[in-house]
């Protein structure tokens, strides 16, 4: 077994979450690369964690699974309201559409009492969350929107842009826990976790699509960081242009890293392909790629998969070439 098999199995996953929601603090999860080389394994994993979307060899595991964590996060959730952690209790409510992705069992939604039964599913989900209105931001920095941007719910979403939630909202503090950094865009949220309806969405509420966090991440940087395929496509149809983040990493380059951590080379070949549509002749191959002992199908693909991108000429300043998809 190696961390790819084990990312890919069903009861791997889930005993991960299970000991995420069952502890009051945040376990480090310790990879072991060779004797003499670990690496703590990266904070966001715990939170785009999907056992239902795992292998599982008995199919009667997988409804079992579903029920044991469905239980963990009920309790967890009393818990937080309990000991009045109502970040945590939003954070989580809100993401169990991604926690119990692949099962057939549906979010437990009603865990405060005495809320309207066939509501929709905004009032529901203000009620359950405890907010009075859908302009409230709450001491962590986020409004109802970004909640919502966890679970990617596109009823809900619609809902709140129709009644006037502002598409191009924003985390205003950072969640540490969640490696979201201040000012990170709900357009980030979803482009990261895979939700595409909400992505597309907020897209045609006229979001920025190139916003940037406090970092300088726009949404390609955090879709790529993510191997969000379908996501990049529709974020480069909608004209995002190539930014440059912390310590200089284009989306490019963060695609490259990404791709290096798929188990095969041909996965990381269908993703790339999946993303090119055209060809930019004039970019030159920069040293960064060059040296990750990728074929020159897959190196020149992952330079030059978008449509729309902004480039420094000779001058150092920016360009833009357009080409057909």
């Amino acid at each position: 077994m190696n961390k790819f098999t084990w990312a890919s199995r069903g009861w791997c996953l889930a005993e991960s979450m299970a000991c995420e929601l069952c502890s009051s603090n945040p376990r480090a999860v310790v990879l072991v690369e060779s004797a003499v080389h670990l690496t703590v394994a990266p904070g966001h994993q715990q939170v785009v964690l999907r056992p239902g979307e795992g292998s599982f060899s008995m199919a009667a595991d997988r409804s079992a699974v579903a029920e044991v964590l469905q239980s963990l996060i009920k309790r967890k959730l009393k818990l937080y309201l309990e000991e009045g952690q109502i970040h945590r209790y939003r954070f989580l409510w809100s993401q169990q559409r991604v926690r119990l992705s692949g099962f057939s069992l549906a979010p437990v939604e009603d865990i405060v009492p005495g809320g309207p039964t066939e509501a929709e599913a905004l009032s529901k989900f203000l009620y359950q969350n405890g907010f009075a209105r859908l302009g409230e931001r709450d001491a962590a920095g986020w409004s109802p929107l970004c909640y919502a941007a966890l679970g990617g719910n596109p009823v809900l979403i619609r809902e709140m842009l129709q009644e006037r939630a502002d598409p191009n909202d924003r985390i205003t503090k950072p969640a540490h826990f969640a490696i979201m950094p201040k000012n990170t865009p709900v357009l980030h949220v979803v482009s990261f976790l895979h939700h595409q309806e909400a992505l597309e969405l907020l897209l045609e509420f006229r979001a920025n699509v190139n916003a940037k966090d406090a970092l300088g991440h726009i949404a390609l940087h955090t879709a790529s960081a993510s191997n969000n395929a379908q996501g990049l496509r529709t974020l480069l149809h909608a004209r995002a242009m190539g930014a440059q983040g912390p310590a200089g990493m284009t989306p490019l380059m963060v695609m490259v890293d990404a791709l290096q951590a798929l188990p095969h080379r041909e996965d990381m070949q269908e993703l790339v392909v999946k993303l090119v549509r055209g060809m930019l002749r004039w970019y030159k191959t920069p040293d960064w790629v060059s040296h990750n002992g990728f074929n020159d199908d897959v190196l020149w693909a992952v330079i030059l998969m978008a449509p729309f991108t902004a480039q420094l000429d000779g001058s150092g300043r920016l360009r833009r070439q357009s080409l057909d998809v």
